[in-house]
């Protein structure tokens, strides 16, 4: 049951892999462009 889910509800996405900074900056900047693009959506 998620605890946080009004309209200011940001999710949260944890992902373990170990040794991937590449992969992890990969996702980080994904996830920005999702959030941004939600932003100026709205």
């Amino acid at each position: 049951m998620r605890k946080n889910a009004g309209d200011s509800s940001r999710g949260c996405l944890a992902i373990k892999v170990l040794k991937s900074a590449d992969l992890y900056r990969r996702i980080e900047g994904s996830w920005y462009g999702i959030v941004l693009g939600a932003d100026s959506a709205t």
